[in-house]
């Protein structure tokens, strides 16, 4: 008689679910929502205002992988246009001393921040140069009015910073790199968290082998 299979559970985290994150199509959707928001709301600087900004803020959450703590500090001082990066305070709540970052950013990105600053420099001066001059408890719930116009589950801003990860990790960037962005401390924290194959991963590895 054939002896039955047993399954043993595994560690491996090739095989565990990939964190919940926001897809590139929930991001779009969440962009979507934003317009469709700012369409539907009465025409004022101020509504004009809020839309580019929250626009901006989900392109720069998805785009550099901040947590939103960090991002809603940033200064377009912070911003090097010469080298195309960004330096900005990492403060995680668990690290006891805080370190300055640097991290590049996409033409795309920095054309965005550029047309964002020249629009609303007047803003940006009332508010000490900040991009994003709002809590991180409004940043939520701004995003909950999105996603609801969206019908997504539910959407958090530390959601873009491992959407911004699974992203990378599907287009075969090595962890080193997103670990780098990401500020970790190590490879291994990545590795940990998003290291988690995909049929999309093997899909794109697959394109490759010869059999």
């Amino acid at each position: 008689m054939t002896p039955a299979l047993t399954l043993h559970p595994t560690s491996s985290v090739a095989l565990l679910s990939p964190v919940d994150h926001i897809t590139p199509e929930e991001k779009a959707a969440i962009v979507g929502a934003v317009k469709f928001w700012w369409e539907s709301a009465p025409r004022t600087e101020r509504t004009d205002y809020i839309a580019a900004r929250d626009i901006l803020l989900i392109d720069w959450l998805w785009h550099t992988g901040m947590r939103v703590s960090d991002a809603i500090h940033i200064r377009f001082d912070d911003v090097n246009t010469d080298t195309e990066t960004v330096r900005f305070i990492v403060s995680k709540r668990s690290r006891k001393t805080p370190f300055v970052h640097e991290i590049m950013l996409s033409k795309a990105m920095m054309f965005e921040v550029m047309k964002y600053r020249d629009r609303w420099q007047i803003v940006l001066k009332e508010h000490g140069g900040r991009l994003f001059p709002i809590t991180r408890q409004n940043v939520n719930k701004r995003l909950t009015t999105y996603r609801l116009l969206a019908r997504l589950p539910t959407v958090s801003a530390h959601k873009f910073r491992h959407g911004c990860a699974m992203n990378l990790l599907n287009q075969g960037v090595p962890s080193v790199e997103i670990a780098f962005r990401l500020a970790h401390s190590s490879t291994q924290v990545t590795e940990s968290v998003y290291a988690r194959m995909t049929v999309g991963i093997e899909r794109k590895m697959l394109e490759g082998v010869t059999w």
